[in-house]
């Protein structure tokens, strides 16, 4: 007889009672969330009983189980069950059909939990599964050599003392958590559990576990191991065999020796040694294609940092505080976000390399998330005349058509349009912007969205004639003048390059004509922080703006007033690419936009960061000054 109550309203319930059924009884109650069922339920009405679930119900006290003796499935997860173990569940090391038993509290609830110890499992030969996950449990864990047929036990996060039994007789094993808790002494042999999918033993209160890693070998099956915060000693085992490996962490112990080799571990996601006495050589990371979070920080490792070229996925690479003293090249995957590397020996030939990695490791490609608005002129599609077709050189752009997907895109409404000229900027086209006078010229307008968000632009141009009789020529405008002061652009003072946003301007240096530069500006609305950068390089130091909303003009060529009526300081200007963001672009999200910029419109090989002095190239030159990027503000981080 099966009975499933299923009602997604089940607070009315309180007992059931139908009778004593002759056959075993299946009572199921299932809920979306706390309290469903809340209070207290009673099952001692069900004597014949065989299985009950009752899963994410709110239930807070229990009774009835001394008397349904034939209750084989016991799951209550996801509910806060109080009392003592052994006055909750009386005899329960007399329940040898028992074969799965689950009571699994929300982590950290501030409700009384089941506390008291673990009963005698060696009667429950049958059990599969045992589960008592997020109590107030104490004691130590019973001998499990009799429970051949465990294949999890969970008993993590509760107050649990003493030692790991062993696990030799539990051949097929797949879970075993003991974590969070303050057991002390080794970690058992394992060589027995072939089967063992995952092992958790981290993070124990007190002493913890000290001695070595067991042998990990022939544990084909392994996914995750974790012994984080313990004071375990000895060398990290080989972990060559461990084909299945996603996550191992040993951080925060007294291990030594080497990190062994990595090769083989292609499922490897997740790999953390740091806070340890390590020595010797960070591997090779070729063929971790899957490995996302690498972390060995504060050791004694010597030698180079690998190449992280073929880490497509990697996220986080944490190195500092060790003896490194050298980078092995190769660009950085376009998903790292974090790169920490202070407080090493690394060269100044390392470093520069390490930021030539950053930059290059955008090279093709920019981050789509968040993209706002993206005008390039090469894009010829793009690029419309008069007809909507697509413009050729030295026909007038009409349309320039927003690639970002947001349909933001601008139209020549007012004056003069600009031109396409092809072949302008290492072999690619540049809309030209002409200046006629203070209040005659061309552009372009359309509109943004920012409002007063985060925002991030960049700007591929170059200047081509100043006009000295104006008091500033308009390159690049959002807003409009006189409106709220979040209005910005870019421009010039008659001498210097000038770019602005949200009541903050950058000043990079005198105008170079004809010469081709980038400029990113990046204001993060929850600080007000914003940060200027020319060809790459941080202008100045972060300044902070304000939180004004901006206009929702968006014009290219000229400025505008009179609520966008009127045009004024146009600029005789070409501009290649504009890419703009509704968010504050991380470091190396910028970087990677650096890097597509880099790589499409120099000359030749993308910036020289030797140290030495040599001439590096800029945009569209083949011997401009040297162009260094500063390490200090970004996430990539290798000098303290």
């Amino acid at each position: 007889m099966n009975i499933d109550i299923t009602s997604p309203n089940l607070s009315q319930i309180i007992s059931i009672n139908c009778g004593s059924p002759r056959t075993p009884i299946t009572y199921t109650l299932s809920g979306t969330g706390s309290p469903a069922l809340g209070g207290g339920i009673d099952i001692s009405l069900f004597p014949n009983l065989s299985s009950f679930v009752c899963s994410n119900n709110g239930i807070t006290s229990f009774k009835g189980f001394g008397r349904c003796p034939k209750i084989t499935n016991f799951v209550v997860n996801g509910n806060i069950i109080s009392g003592y173990f052994d006055s909750v569940f009386p005899n329960f090391s007399n329940r040898t059909n028992m074969v799965t038993f689950v009571i699994l509290s929300p982590n950290f609830s501030t409700f009384p939990l089941l506390s008291g110890s673990i009963p005698d499992l060696s009667s429950l030969t049958r059990l599969t599964n045992f589960t008592v996950q997020s109590n107030n449990l104490t004691g130590p864990i019973p001998t499990l050599n009799n429970n051949r047929s465990l294949q999890t036990f969970a008993a993590a996060q509760n107050r649990l003392t003493g030692n790991i039994p062993s696990l030799d007789a539990l051949t097929g094993l797949n879970t075993f958590l003991c974590d969070n808790n303050s057991l002390s002494g080794s970690i058992p042999s394992l060589s027995s559990n072939k089967l063992l999918r995952s092992i958790n033993v981290g993070d124990q209160r007190g002493i913890g576990f000290t001695g070595p890693i067991p042998n990990l070998s022939g544990l084909s099956n392994l996914q995750s191991f974790v012994c984080q915060k313990n004071q375990l000693t000895g060398p990290i085992p080989s972990l060559n065999a461990l084909s299945s490996l996603q996550t191992f962490t040993c951080y925060t112990n007294q291990l030594t020796g080497s990190i062994p080799s990595l090769s083989g571990l292609g499922n490897l996601q997740t790999f953390f040694c740091y806070e340890n006495q390590l020595t010797g050589s960070i591997p090779s990371l070729s063929g971790l294609g899957n490995l996302r979070n690498f972390s060995c920080y504060t050791n004694q490792l010597t030698g180079p940092i690998p190449s992280l070229n073929a880490l497509s996925s990697l996220q986080n690479f944490s190195v500092y505080d060790n003896l490194l003293s050298d980078f092995n090249g190769g660009n950085f995957p376009s998903t790292l976000a974090n790169f920490t590397a202070q407080n090493n020996q690394l060269t100044q030939t390392a470093v520069d390399n390490i930021l030539l990695a950053a930059v290059n490791g955008g090279r093709g490609t920019i981050p789509m998330s968040n993209l706002h608005r993206w005008f390039d002129a090469n894009d010829s599609a793009t690029v419309l005349n008069s007809l909507s077709a697509p413009a050729s050189n030295g026909e007038d752009i009409m349309t320039w058509q927003d690639k970002s997907g947001n349909s933001g895109h601008l139209t020549h409404q007012y004056g003069q349009a600009p031109i396409l000229t092809t072949n302008a900027l290492s072999g690619n086209s540049v809309a030209r912007f002409t200046a006629n006078g203070q209040f005659n010229g061309s552009q372009l307008r359309g509109t943004h969205s920012l409002g007063s968000g985060s925002v991030t632009y960049f700007v591929v141009y170059r200047w081509r004639n100043l006009h000295r009789t104006f008091p500033i020529d308009t390159l690049f405008t959002l807003g409009t003048e006189g409106g709220a002061g979040g209005q910005g652009g870019i421009g010039t003072d008659s001498t210097n390059d000038e770019f602005s946003l949200h009541g903050v301007t950058f000043n990079p240096g005198s105008v170079v004509l004809n010469r081709f530069n980038h400029l990113s500006l990046n204001f993060n609305s929850s600080n007000l922080q914003t940060n200027g950068y020319y060809n790459g390089v941080k202008v100045g130091a972060t300044q902070t703006g304000n939180a004004s909303s901006i206009d929702p003009y968006l014009i290219l060529g000229s400025w505008i007033y009179n609520n966008g009526n009127s045009s004024e300081y146009f600029a005789d200007a070409d501009i290649a690419e504009v890419i703009i963001y509704n968010k504050s672009l991380s470091d190396l999200e910028r970087l990677q936009v650096e890097g597509y910029i880099n790589t499409k419109y120099y000359t030749t090989p993308i910036i020289n960061l030797d140290g030495t002095g040599n001439a590096a190239p800029t945009l569209g030159q083949s011997n401009p000054s040297k162009l260094q990027l500063e390490a200090r503000g970004w996430n990539i981080i290798v000098n303290s």
